[in-house]
């Protein structure tokens, strides 16, 4: 389910008939239905009669009379609409909905059926099946204003009644942006003035929905822009063709902002070539008409095919006033590259009408044909030119890194002989290939000119944080790596412009990289990730950058990240559900938070909310006449509570106590049954046990068999190095009191090429933040005193959650094929299985230590008995429910980009 944004969009007035129900014009719509039937006499005079009543409001009365008149003649289709109405005025809409599908199953063109279906899709918020319902109202009346009007809102991708497109060409140079020297210039009121991109990467996939699932409300993309508009961001980048009302809205925003419009940078999408032939004929064509159909769709003249994972229709709307910039293609994986580069028929040199390449590899040539034939096509097209840019990364600089290594160099440092492993896949090198766009020059035909354009975060690749120079280099700001790399990139492009195209940290409370100013791929609060997010552009604009564009405008749950992608099973149905540990989820500006802003609990906040959790243990604890275990769950997270009335207005006592709450995640009959210090047994297992002793010591333990990652004792062990730890992820039955920290890898061991060992580095994932939400946007747990509520909330995935969606655990039931023993199978990735659900149990303890009480209750020896536990589990999902707002970096970036 949708919310907040599509709220204004599905608040469909059923108060008012609609014009034709009821009144003469619906009869020719029934008769069809009726016809060879005869209804009892006196039914037309009850429907009649139940009409007048619906006018008069009388909505129970009418609802009675239309039953009324189906008792009598169950064919009768305006009695079935009528009451179908009343349904929904009533509030059951599943009831409505099932009449009015009826009427339109035995008469295919009853528009006040159709009518009624399309109020019923806009009452759930549905707008492409109200979109359906609403042009089959329209093709049966033609005339139909109402339908015309809702298609309008509703629709604006709907072929229009408009004449052929028709690609207009320019009688003067269309020029809007050109280079000069290291920077742009803009043409804006009849003269060139320096311009800085101060810009906004669109990502645009909803929760629940896969990345070429766009939006296709043109009212959903004009109030992102115009809130992008009011952060004084003055461009949009996109990757790739998205749906017309897109650009509709553009163009409309634009028009209506003639003094700030939003200016686009556009890229032309693709994904690696098959066995890395960038000469592939089929990629090659496929890839040109990508490029055709983006340049005449940005002049409002292209007539697209929608065809799965692209976007398609009538793109009637000229944005390209506003187009300022191309960056073609995406971030190029070396081993691709260095494949490519390794074909003795490839070209390695390029001259082009607008481009020229006098020497480089066969990827540089590849690239620079690419850029070469979109300018050639607008330029012959429609007599206009923009700046044009390939998409690079630091992976594939043209710079000479000294302290990075190839993995066999690293091996033999190492002492260790290098054995590839093809089922593996390739290895993915830093430092091994280069793409250089330095090598570009312009034709004199090139009025637009030529840029560099690099996505370049500050936590990778290792070398940003190794060579010992940009450890060194200090910005206005202070020491900082980033600056240090980025005057480096500078220094190698000079005399073409460089855009910073992607720039930005992670909000996740996973941290996948570590980097030395502590700006690092994960594991920061949302204001922490403000404060970064304004370094980094002050220091891009201070290198003598001519743009920074800030990845990205909104959070998308469908990206996956190698710190968890293992962790999430089925991977396609990621989308479903936020995973709090991954970096890629947690980059946008505007969150996209799992569950609905009025109920989802929140650290520190409405006590009701915690309250209002599924009670599952209740029972005497530490003194406290009764004591409520709660629990519940959104898409991201396990809400755990645990209050009494006698704890209220009293801290917590945790001088003297500590807790531990035990979780059995999978198999009673399976996981720890002896709980560590307490000594407790029970008869059931457990996978998990949070340990409590107080604000700045609590942490979540895993069975040893159970931790997802690879355990600290082994991470500087030669034999896994530069691998991934493998081993089957079981829950086996032990009762030996052993739970295991999470601790999780992030910067592995590396060789330096002067042989310097550089040890790995890691974080205990386990460990808990204490704090309200609103002062951290990723703290696990909090006391309020007030209410006498501990509050707990913890990831899915910290949980070994594959999938909350469909209630699935990471589970091996193969630990054999998961080694890769047998001999018909090569190791498993990992698989998930079904959970009937959680069990929990809660100890407090006391110096000694001394058990003070327990939930459930403990038998006559101080136990835990199988039966005393109660199974929490939570209901399946195929449609997310999620809410937004704007984090800090909005606001952030908004008050340092409102100077010129």
């Amino acid at each position: 389910m949708k919310v907040n944004w599509l709220a204004p969009l599905v608040a469909v007035a059923t108060a008012a008939m609609p014009a034709t129900v009821g009144a003469s014009a619906s009869v020719s719509a029934t008769t069809t239905w009726q016809a060879g039937r005869t209804c009892p006499e006196g039914t037309d005079d009850i429907v009649a009669s139940a009409w007048r009543a619906y006018r008069a409001d009388s909505i129970v009365v009418a609802g009675a009379r239309f039953a009324n008149a189906l008792a009598q003649c169950p064919t009768n289709a305006d009695a079935a609409v009528g009451r179908a109405y009343t349904h929904l005025r009533l509030g059951a809409v599943d009831a409505a909905d099932s009449l009015f599908r009826t009427v339109t199953a035995r008469d295919s063109m009853s528009s006040d059926g159709w009518e009624g279906r399309a109020t019923v899709a806009q009452r759930r918020g549905n707008t492409a099946a109200a979109v359906a319902a609403w042009r089959r109202v329209l093709a049966i009346i033609p005339t139909s204003v109402e339908a015309r009007a809702q298609l309008e809102r509703l629709d604006p991708v709907r072929e229009r009644e408009a004449a052929p497109l028709v690609r207009v060409r320019a009688n003067l140079l269309d020029l809007t942006m050109r280079v000069r020297g290291e920077g742009f210039e803009l043409h804006r009121n009849g003269r060139w003035a320096p311009f800085f991109m101060k810009g906004v990467n669109l990502g645009l996939a909803l929760p629940g929905k896969y990345p070429s699932e766009f939006p296709t409300d043109s009212a959903l993309y004009a109030r992102w822009l115009a809130m992008i508009g009011a952060m004084h961001a003055n461009t949009l980048r996109v990757y790739t063709i998205l749906p017309p009302s897109f650009y509709r809205a553009l163009r409309a925003h634009n028009l209506a902002h003639p003094q700030a419009p939003l200016y686009l940078v556009h890229g032309v999408w693709t994904e690696l070539p098959p066995r890395n032939d960038f000469n592939d004929p089929g990629f090659n064509a496929a890839f040109a008409a990508e490029i055709r159909d983006v340049v005449d769709l940005l002049h409002g003249a292209a007539q697209i095919t929608a065809r799965p994972g692209h976007a398609g229709g009538r793109y009637d709307a000229d944005v390209s006033p506003w187009t300022i910039a191309y960056i073609l293609g995406r971030e190029w994986e070396p081993y691709s590259v260095v494949g490519f580069n390794e074909d003795p028929r490839a070209a390695r040199s390029h001259a082009g009408a607008h481009l020229v390449l006098a020497t480089g590899t066969a990827t540089d040539a590849w690239m620079v044909r690419q850029c070469d034939l979109l300018l050639t096509y607008e330029d012959g097209t429609y007599n206009a030119q923009r700046p044009i840019a390939y998409t690079n990364w630091p992976t594939t600089d043209p710079i000479l890194h000294p302290t990075e290594t190839s993995y066999v160099e690293e091996m033999r440092l190492r002492g260790l002989k290098y054995e590839p492993d093809t089922s593996l896949g390739p290895i993915h090198e830093e430092e091994g290939v280069s793409l250089d766009p330095s090598l570009v020059r312009t034709t004199a035909k090139n009025v637009a000119g030529w840029f560099a354009s690099y996505h370049v975060y500050p936590y990778y690749p290792d070398f940003m944080s190794q060579d010992p120079g940009y450890s060194r280099a200090s910005s206005s700001q202070g020491r900082s790596n980033y600056f240090g790399y980025l005057q480096d990139l500078r220094r190698v492009h000079r005399g073409i412009p460089l855009v910073i195209s992607e720039f930005g940290v992670p909000t996740s409370r996973g941290n996948a990289h570590a980097q030395p100013q502590g700006w690092s791929h994960g594991g920061l609060t949302e204001r922490e990730a403000a404060a970064i997010d304004v370094r980094l552009a002050t220091e891009i604009r201070e290198v003598g950058a001519a743009g920074a564009i800030v990845f990205a405008w909104m959070d998308e749950w469908f990206k996956r990240n190698w710190f968890v992608d293992e962790f999430e099973k089925p991977n396609e149905r990621g989308r479903l559900w936020q995973n709090v540990m991954s970096p890629e989820e947690h980059y946008g500006l505007l969150a996209m938070r799992p569950g609905l802003p009025d109920r989802s609990p929140v650290l520190g906040g409405d006590p009701a909310r915690w309250r209002a959790l599924e009670a599952v243990q209740r029972g005497p604890l530490m003194g406290a006449d009764t004591v409520t275990l709660r629990v519940g769950q959104d898409e991201g997270f396990v809400y755990i509570a645990l209050d009494a009335a006698s704890w209220r207005g009293r801290p917590f006592p945790w001088a003297s106590t500590r807790l531990q709450l035990a979780i059995d995640t999978f198999d009673r009959d399976l996981g720890q049954v002896l709980l560590p210090v307490s000594g407790l047994h029970s008869g059931v297992g457990f996978e998990f046990l949070l340990e409590m002793n107080g604000p700045t010591d609590a942490q979540l333990k895993v069975l040893p068999e159970y931790l997802p990652f690879t355990p600290d004792r082994l991470v500087e062990s030669g034999t896994n190095y530069g691998e991934p730890f493998r081993r089957p992820l079981l829950s086996v039955r032990r009762q030996d009191g052993v739970f295991d920290t999470l601790y999780a890898l992030t910067n592995r061991p590396r060789m330096l090429s002067d042989g310097r060992r550089v040890r790995s580095m890691g974080y205990n994932v386990g460990r808990l933040r204490y704090g309200t939400g609103e002062r951290d946007s990723n703290a696990d747990w909090w006391y309020d005193a007030r209410s006498g509520t501990l509050q707990i909330r913890l990831p899915w995935s910290l949980l070994n959650v594959g999938d909350p969606s469909s209630r699935r655990v990471l589970f091996e039931s193969d630990p054999e094929r998961a080694l890769g023993r047998r001999p018909d199978a090569p190791p498993s990735t990992r698989t998930s299985v079904p959970t009937d659900g959680f069990r929990f149990g809660v100890v407090a303890l006391r110096t000694g230590p001394i058990v003070i009480g327990a939930l459930p209750t403990l038998d006559a020896f101080g136990d835990w008995p199988r039966e005393s536990f109660r199974t929490w589990t939570w209901p399946s999902w195929e449609t997310p429910t999620w809410h937004e707002y704007l984090k800090p970096s909005y606001f952030a970036l908004q008050r340092l980009w409102s100077n010129p």
